[in-house]
């Protein structure tokens, strides 16, 4: 397993069957049109793969970040879990340097509203659920997940914000170059991720 590679997660939690301290209770996380019933374990390492807020996007959120949380947290067999997630198709690895292929496999479902621009001195829009804003992202981000709804894949939602930019006549290759767009949208899934903001599933789900 290559532990330079980034992690995230694949699907959409839908509640769990029971108290969370019953070890009868399992927590189904669906994907595509399957859902997976998982145990609390195996549902612990799923969670943790939406990375954590406090972790800064530049440092990316890869198998070795996550395997040094887990462990921080004392969660066991991380390792063994993860490949089970694979297995299931609930976690993906991802090579930041090749990963049009992960981009044009999967797609971003919103899961909070807009509220707006941020208006106390943080330049970016605010998520959250009617007067509980949740988070703020910056505007490129937050148009990827704005036509999330819209566009088939990540890729083409990649490829439609570096088309306007370039339309526009900017010369940022951060915002022009979709691949330049990707590695951004990479680092900035997690935070969007773990705020609860959005989920991942597969293109044509």
């Amino acid at each position: 397993m290559d532990r330079a590679a980034l992690v995230l997660p694949i699907g959409q939690f839908g509640g769990a069957s029971g108290p969370v301290d019953d070890p009868g209770t399992v927590f189904p996380v669906r994907r595509g049109d399957r859902v997976w019933p998982l145990d609390a374990a195996r549902f612990t390492v799923w969670g943790y793969l939406h990375g954590t807020p406090e972790r800064p996007a530049a440092e990316g959120w890869t198998v070795a970040a996550l395997m040094e949380t887990l462990t921080a947290n004392g969660v066991v067999d991380g390792e063994r879990h993860l490949a089970a997630l694979r297995d299931d198709g609930l976690a993906v690895l991802v090579d930041p340097r090749d990963a049009t292929a992960f981009a044009v496999g999967h797609r971003l479902a919103p899961l909070l509203l807009a509220l707006g621009e941020h208006d106390e001195g943080r330049a970016g829009y605010t998520l959250g659920l009617f007067d509980h804003p949740v988070t703020t992202i910056a505007g490129p981000l937050f148009l990827i997940w704005a036509w999330s709804e819209v566009e088939p894949d990540l890729w083409a939602g990649c490829r439609r914000l570096a088309e306007d930019a370039q339309a526009a006549g900017g010369d940022d290759p951060d915002l022009t170059d979709p691949a330049r767009v990707l590695h951004g949208l990479l680092e900035a899934l997690p935070g969007l991720l773990s705020a609860g903001a959005a989920y991942l599933d597969v293109v044509g789900s």
